[in-house]
């Protein structure tokens, strides 16, 4: 593959985009990344995580309207494909969550990606480009302390349909990636968060301390090498639906994800909310 094929990918600082880099790079794909430190960038840039580095966060939508303005200046109007493997999760209780860190929330994961997307899209038209976002296994099942997150992915799978359907005409296909628990940066950083609120939960006397606790107590098992998948695993999946010549609407990366794909259609609310407080997260009435 020559280096004429030219694609987009966010999130190149967490262990998906990483490793996604990684794999594009070597297939000979000229790579753009973006960061949001510069630090950040002097990482991707020693460990050739890319060939073009922009500076993109998608918080802020001044920041991707730059980060695309400078692409045009450079003489890059086309793309093959855009990955989003960028996001943000917090685990909070919807009565205490600061709407602050809702409004971050969506910026990151929702708004930010489609404004990319709007973007993006006219680049991709002539080649018949690729989009494909990572979802979550959140965007279909919802757990304590994760409705904001998991409205943000459910959001997502909204926008991933309508694209689908939308771009149908130009033959733009459309992808979202599902994966559950990956051992990454982020999901590390989220159980060392979820250690730390539990320990604050607990100094203030929260009344929802014991869903913390919960929440601490199942990380492991959702890191099993049956439940959980690896970087690796789901950057394949990016790349399958970025160079197949039929892509799935959908990709499934491990067992977590594609058992919750099947049985939260099936099963009443009542039995998954039985499941929930029983097995998943268990919580006691007072």
């Amino acid at each position: 593959m020559s280096k004429n094929k030219i694609v987009l990918l966010l999130g190149t600082t967490g262990g998906v985009g990483e490793a996604a880099a990684k794999m594009l790079m070597a297939r000979g794909y000229y790579v753009i990344t973006n960061y949001r430190k510069e630090e950040q960038k002097a990482h991707l840039e020693s460990a050739g995580l890319g060939d073009r580095f922009l500076h993109l966060d998608l918080s802020d939508i001044t920041s991707i309207e730059n980060a695309f303005a400078e692409m045009q200046a450079a003489g890059i109007t086309e793309l093959d494909g855009i990955i989003n493997c960028a996001a943000i999760q917090i685990a909070t209780p919807l009565e205490e969550v600061p709407m602050d860190e809702v409004e971050y929330i969506f910026r990151t994961n929702v708004f930010g990606t489609l404004r990319v997307v709007q973007l993006a899209i006219p680049m991709l038209r002539p080649r018949k480009g690729r989009i494909v976002l990572c979802g979550s296994l959140a965007g279909s099942f919802v757990m304590p302390l994760t409705g904001i997150y998991s409205a943000s992915k459910y959001a997502l799978e909204a926008i991933v349909d309508s694209l689908r359907r939308e771009l149908y005409p130009w033959g733009i296909e459309v992808s979202l990636i599902k994966p559950g628990s990956i051992d990454t940066r982020m999901f590390r950083s989220h159980i060392d968060n979820m250690k730390a609120a539990y320990a604050k939960s607990q100094e203030k006397g929260s009344l929802y301390v014991d869903h913390y606790a919960a929440h601490v107590d199942s990380i492991p098992k959702t890191q099993s090498k049956i439940m959980g998948t690896t970087p690796e695993e789901v950057a394949a999946m990016c790349l399958d639906a970025l160079e197949t010549s039929r892509p799935k609407p959908r990709y499934f990366p491990s067992f977590e994800s594609k058992a919750t794909r099947f049985l939260t259609p099936l099963l009443p609310d009542r039995v998954l909310d039985w499941m929930s407080a029983k097995f998943f997260f268990p919580l006691k009435k007072s």
